[in-house]
């Protein structure tokens, strides 16, 4: 069974593997030799086979990405409510200082995250385009 039905069938008038065999090549209506039809037509599949598979890495990436500003939002919220509570006054200082180091250690890696995911996406879009 040949790997380029298309062109077969362009050069052939019929698909060849209707009789289990590759046909000759003819000249008829030939515009392009038939090995160049065929190679470009295995180039065209093996490139939409790795469209497919960038793009379904872009889908994982844009989920993870979309997890990442989940977990970031939480991490606003958590600030938001800390300020809140340091206004209040009810709690001490040094909780207040130890959970804004934990919380900028948090921001500042989800936001580098965030920062290698928006590149990663870019670099997908590139090769897909």
């Amino acid at each position: 069974m040949s790997d380029t039905p298309e062109t077969d069938e362009q050069v052939n008038g019929k698909p060849c593997t209707r009789f289990g065999i590759v046909a000759g090549d003819s000249l008829r209506d030939a515009l392009v030799q038939s090995s160049f039809a065929r190679k470009l037509e295995r180039e065209r599949d093996e490139a939409r086979a790795e469209n497919d598979i960038l793009r379904l890495d872009a889908q994982r990436e844009a989920e993870h990405h979309d997890r990442m500003v989940g977990e970031l939002e939480k991490v606003y919220k958590e600030r938001d409510e800390a300020r809140e509570l340091l206004a209040s006054e009810k709690i001490t200082r040094n909780h207040v200082i130890k959970r804004g180091i934990e919380m900028q250690k948090e921001r500042d890696e989800a936001r580098e995250e965030h920062r290698l995911l928006k590149i990663i996406l870019d670099v997908i879009k590139k090769e897909t385009l």
